[in-house]
């Protein structure tokens, strides 16, 4: 019973396909049945009637040049002849008023079906009916579905194209491809996918690019070991919590490395801001309070408690007191102690060029020419420009030792060539060409050991700074890493009992189980199970390209859920047989023979590589006719 119902959830029409219900055309046939069912019915019950009419059978004569046929159910048949006889063997002689015999034989009444259409053939060959089943003979009534075929084909085809043209709506989507999505469905329909509802095997490898993933969804817990390389940092992305604590030597930075950018805020300390601009480190004299004060005796100070990191005397020194800094008029006698007064204040007057106030023996002052001497570069270690008669006596001018300090030093200005040996201390050596100071791996003894449960380590003592466990991650181990041959039995995980590894129509390897089993386990050939092939479509003309699966009709019989008519042994018992008898899983894995085959019945066979036969039927078998069926296992 098939129902149509329309989007509006009512029913559109029903069509009911049982034999009960399909309309049958009696005209030619001669039966009483309108229906299928009936028809079907009627004909059975006249089969059994013949084959039990020799048994049951009574003829009364009528005396009047007819006798009357009593049947077992009583009903009776008046045949207007003289006389019929029964012969007890399923036949009867009937003799005409002329005297002439005919013989009825009951026996060997068949039925074949060809394309759906059965035929009714008596002994002799001669057709008795036939019943076409096909939806294209079989009446519709349309009274009440108000469709116009009178034939369940047509009725079909109505419907189809009156659901063909409701169908106006598209079906389409954002997140799927959707082909044929035009005209596809009875109103306009969008597809989405849910959130939450996709999984790692509806992903195909690979195809996971960079703007799939949400930034920070790629956890450690999703990287393998070592997978994170320097190509994949970007510039930046390091941060301190991601440095182990003291592995950053010096030679790991490069000079001018560490730049403003670079210094995270909270290295300025009490004292320091960062510039939120450029990054840099500025003294915030706010936040500063010293535990020194400024005092002097030369000078007043305000504000000068704590005032300085520790305390601090002012005084003025010699010599550095200018006019300027004097407000003019304000030296008095008092103010200036004995000698104070030097040349500068003192008003030369005219004379040689280059004269200076000289002091006799008895301290008085006049201003004479003078003889000048220079300044040189005692130990070239500083260079000396305009240094002639710039001195009253010669002078030599060279670097303490010790005296270049940090702050002296200009950035970039210690060059390897300025660096001695001896500043190559354990682990490293100085170049002798170029002086840079390089790594001697030779010289390094780590603190940790480097080990691994699931791989060889050699030389792994001390050739880390800390212990190194190494292990194999989840899924690292790919076919390109196992080298071909090397899986044996033993690595194979078990699938159980009676379970057999092999490979599905699409080349998925997995246990199955044990009636599909590998070709070494079969003998060399064996025989196909035995099959009957249908010889009454011969009706004197020869039947061509008939074709029939020989593999598949095999593993038919041997799967227990495809073969109805199996029997097996100890059925609910302790030793009860498997559903399945075991079998080759693939076509192709056979080679298909016929060895014998009767000639009169058969012609221009031919078997392709999956097993499918196909034959002519020439003729009607007979009980001598066999064809024998090998299979070969490859």
């Amino acid at each position: 019973m098939y129902t149509f119902t329309a989007a509006d959830g009512s029913v559109i029409d029903t069509i009911d396909t049982n034999a009960s219900a399909l309309a049958y055309d009696n005209t030619a046939s001669g039966l009483t049945a309108g229906t299928v069912q009936a028809a079907l019915d009627e004909v059975v019950t006249a089969i059994d009637d013949v084959n039990d009419a020799a048994a049951t059978v009574n003829l009364i004569d009528n005396n009047d040049g007819s006798v009357t046929l009593v049947k077992a159910d009583g009903t009776q048949v008046a045949v207007a002849k003289a006389d019929i006889t029964a012969n007890g063997d399923g036949t009867y002689t009937f003799t005409n008023n002329d005297g002439s015999d005919v013989t009825i034989d009951t026996n060997g009444l068949t039925i074949t079906e060809l394309n759906g259409v059965y035929t009714f053939t008596a002994a002799d060959g001669s057709v008795i009916d036939t019943i076409d089943t096909n939806a294209s003979a079989l009446a519709y009534d349309n009274t009440a579905s108000g469709l116009t075929a009178g034939t369940v084909q047509a009725a079909l085809d109505e419907v189809v194209t009156a659901i063909d043209n409701l169908a106006d709506g598209d079906i389409t989507s954002t997140h799927l491809n959707v082909t044929g999505g035009t005209d596809a469905a009875f109103n306009d329909v969008t597809l989405s996918i849910n959130d939450d509802v996709i999984t790692s095997d509806m992903i195909v490898d690979g195809t996971i690019v960079t703007e799939d993933i949400a930034n920070g969804a790629v956890t450690t817990a999703k990287l393998a070991n070592d997978a994170v390389t320097n190509a994949k940092l970007a510039d930046n992305s390091v941060a301190t919590e991601n440095i182990v604590n003291g592995t950053i030597i010096e030679e790991d930075l490069a000079d001018d490395s560490v730049t403003a950018d670079k210094i995270n805020a909270d290295i300025a300390g009490t004292g320091l801001t960062q510039n939120a601009t450029t990054g840099a480190l500025e003294v915030d004299v706010t936040a500063l309070s010293g535990d020194g004060d400024i005092t002097s005796t030369h000078l007043n100070v305000t504000g000068g408690t704590d005032a300085a990191f520790s305390d601090v005397t002012l005084s003025i020194n010699d010599d550095v007191i200018t006019s300027d800094m004097i407000v003019d008029g304000t030296i008095a006698t008092e103010d200036i102690a004995n000698g104070a007064v030097t040349t500068a204040k003192m008003n030369a007057g005219t004379g040689a060029n280059g004269r200076i106030a000289m002091a006799d023996a008895s301290g008085n002052v006049s201003f004479n020419s003078v003889s000048t001497y220079n300044i040189s570069n005692g130990d070239s270690s500083i260079s000396v420009s305009g240094g002639n008669n710039a001195a009253l006596a010669n002078t030599s001018i060279s670097v303490n030792n010790g005296g270049i300090t940090t702050a002296k030093l200009a950035d970039d200005s210690v060059t390897a060539a300025k660096i001695n040996s001896d500043v190559a201390g354990n682990g490293l050596t100085q170049n002798a060409t170029t002086g840079a100071l390089e790594v001697d791996l030779t010289s390094i003894t780590g603190d940790g050991n480097i080990t691994s449960t699931d791989i060889n380590v050699t030389g792994g003592t001390g050739a880390a700074f800390n212990d190194v466990t190494l292990t194999i991650a989840d899924g690292a181990v790919t076919t390109d890493k196992i080298a071909d041959g090397t899986i044996t039995e033993a690595d194979i995980a078990s699938g159980g009992n009676n379970k057999t590894l092999t490979t599905d129509e699409s080349g998925n390897v997995g246990w199955t189980n044990s009636p599909v089993i590998p070709n070494s386990m079969m003998p060399k050939f064996f025989y196909m199970p035995a099959v009957i092939f249908d010889t009454s479509v011969y009706t004197g003309t020869p039947v061509t390209g008939i074709t029939r699966d020989l593999y598949q009709e095999y593993v038919n019989q041997f799967e227990g859920a495809s073969n109805p008519l199996m029997v097996k042994s100890d059925v609910g018992g302790a030793a009860e047989a498997p559903d399945d008898i075991p079998y080759i899983p693939v076509a192709e894995s056979l080679y298909y023979y016929i060895t014998y085959y009767d000639t009169a019945v058969f012609a221009n066979l031919s078997i392709d590589a999956n097993g499918v036969l196909t034959y002519d039927v020439i003729g009607s078998g007979t009980q001598t006719s066999y064809m024998n069926i090998v299979f070969v296992v490859k």
